[in-house]
């Protein structure tokens, strides 16, 4: 086993880059996967829960459910280091100044950033390896409410002074993946490899379809900022 050189890597990205090349046949049929269980997304916590629960058990309609119906308006903002691996999953990377202030975010910033659907088809490919493990679990350090009046009674999410909270920020600490695939070792030279993951910060609103629910709107690397 081995630890990658690079000690802050872009999740979806560069591990995404080696595992491209996996086949996916979309007629396949189902494998006995267990119904779909939305109750983590009650809280932003559990949002990162599922998250981590989506990539170890490499089921992709947990990750999708994060994003909402469609995952429109979903945008995954990256480092400029970053357009080069985009480039080899013949991805377009757009370019965003975040000109709102966000906690965590420094404002002005410009990104890099991709869409659901490219995100969809980085997944589908990474969630084809061989084993997925966090050794150091992906876990929020500091979460951060963003509120507004309240617009009618029947919003459940209503707190007692009269409040709607209407979205999340949350940062998220380090963390250590494992990835075993047979191409890593067939690129790299060992199966297994271990990635140092940076520090991320997740924007989450309120599920359209729920409202006791969160989904993740935005999505930032940010310890390669």
């Amino acid at each position: 086993m081995s630890v990658a050189s690079f000690t802050k890597i872009s999740i979806p990205v560069i591990v995404s880059a080696v595992l491209f090349s996996f086949c996916f046949n979309p007629f396949a049929p189902p494998t006995g996967v267990p119904d779909l269980d939305s109750s983590l997304r009650k809280t932003p916590e559990g949002v990162i829960k599922q998250l981590v629960n989506s990539y170890e058990s490499m089921r992709l309609d947990l990750f999708s459910d994060l994003f909402g119906p469609t995952g429109e308006g979903f945008k995954y903002y990256i480092p400029l280091s970053a357009v080069e691996n985009l480039t080899k999953l013949n991805q377009i990377a757009l370019v965003e100044v975040i000109d709102t202030a966000l906690p965590f975010i420094d404002s002005g910033t410009v990104f890099d950033y991709v869409t659901f659907g490219s995100e969809f088809e980085i997944h589908r490919n990474l969630f084809l390896a061989d084993r997925i493990t966090f050794i150091e679990r992906l876990i929020p350090d500091s979460i951060e409410y963003i509120i507004s009046r309240k617009v009618n009674d029947s919003v459940t999410s209503i707190d007692s002074l009269g409040f709607d909270t209407v979205a999340a920020v949350v940062r998220t600490r380090e963390a250590l993946l494992e990835i075993s695939a047979e191409i890593l070792e067939q690129t790299q030279g060992e199966r297994t490899q271990d990635f140092n993951i940076g520090k991320q910060v997740f924007y989450m609103i309120r599920d359209p379809r729920d409202r006791n629910l969160w989904i993740i709107s935005k999505w930032f690397e940010l310890e390669l900022l």
